[in-house]
């Protein structure tokens, strides 16, 4: 006996763009129509920096010479551990730790500076809704984020969509637990207030017959070559992008953590729905050497450079020692003369 999950309501995924950094904000055309701008929202985040930055981008259509041209007109500044926010209407050139003072530190600033401007104000303004605005959305989660999560914990479950959009799982039954406990989660939801809850969560258990196992170790073998082919060619993309600029080693690293995790459920399956594993193990090996061998070239050239680092500091010393002793001699020299 096996268990899939059927999801409807605010589980359903179908309908969610692919695109969430940018926003469409609206259009308007100038006179004569001969130029039109809209409103983009785009979203900076740098591995690097403690920084998420959002900015609102002015894009300006100009229909009869065919161009376009952009504008940055307000920068939001989200720092990743502390959630402050900073809002800045300069383009570029505000570098983010000048912004992380604390809250209290930048009231106590305006309230030093006497009469604020209007720009000022503006901006005080502006920072003071999106900042009540981000509370809000912190604990008020839409549709698409609660279909998100879900489909989150149902991949833990080593289970695998019957659907192309998702919404209908195979969940094994050594999961029912687990399952269980989500399905009550799903109910004990709360609904918009003033109106009706819609979201449900369906377990169907399936016959352990031979015509059903086979159908579900075809889906279940398509959907393995599916993510394979994913993961192939997101190890390409690093590949390549390693030759461009350095990646850091524990980025591959969790990719070998993922193959290892997808050889194994691909055992799961091959016990219980009897699913042809070589070709999938096979690929999953094959992944699995390609990101072994770039982790060690990165692991090698970080060690070159770090060889290299302390050579060359370890040159200056020497260099800095040496040119001080011929200096100290050299005013012995004229002392003594």
């Amino acid at each position: 006996l096996f268990y899939a999950t059927a999801t409807s309501g605010v589980l359903q995924t179908e309908g969610f763009g692919e695109n969430e950094d940018e926003d469409d904000t609206g259009a308007s055309s100038g006179k004569g129509g001969s130029k039109a701008s809209k409103s983009l929202l785009r979203k900076i985040n740098s591995p690097h920096s403690d920084w998420l930055v959002f900015s609102l981008v002015s894009e300006q259509l100009d229909l009869t010479e065919l161009g376009l041209s952009y504008a940055t007109r307000l920068r939001v500044f989200l720092h990743k551990k502390t959630l402050a926010i900073r809002v800045s209407q300069a383009e570029t050139g505000v570098e983010p730790n000048s912004l992380a003072q604390g809250e209290e530190q930048d009231e106590e600033q305006r309230e030093g500076d006497g009469e604020k401007s209007q720009a000022d104000l503006e901006m005080a303004t502006i920072t003071d809704v999106i900042r009540q605005l981000f509370c809000y959305y912190r604990e008020h989660h839409q549709a698409r984020d609660i279909s998100a999560l879900l489909k989150q914990l149902v991949s833990t479950l080593d289970s695998f969509s019957l659907r192309r959009l998702g919404g209908v799982y195979f969940v094994p039954q050594q999961h029912r637990t687990a399952l269980d406990s989500l399905r009550r989660l799903v109910a004990d939801l709360p609904a918009t207030p003033g109106q009706v809850s819609d979201t449900f969560m369906l377990q169907l258990p399936i016959l352990d017959g031979l015509s059903a196992k086979k159908q579900l170790a075809q889906a279940a073998y398509h959907d393995f070559l599916q993510d394979l082919a994913a993961m192939q060619a997101d190890l390409d993309h690093l590949t390549g992008e390693s030759s461009q600029r350095q990646l850091r080693p524990d980025t591959v690293a969790r990719r070998l953590t993922t193959y290892r995790e997808l050889k194994a459920k691909a055992e799961v399956y091959a016990d219980l729905l009897d699913m042809q594993q070589e070709k999938i193990l096979a690929a999953v090996d094959n992944l699995s050497g390609q990101a072994t061998q770039l982790l060690e070239n990165l692991t090698d050239l970080a060690l070159q450079n770090s060889d290299r680092q302390q050579t060359f500091d370890w040159d200056s010393v020497d260099s800095e020692a040496d040119g001080a002793q011929s200096s100290h001699q050299s005013e012995v020299t004229q002392i003594s003369a």
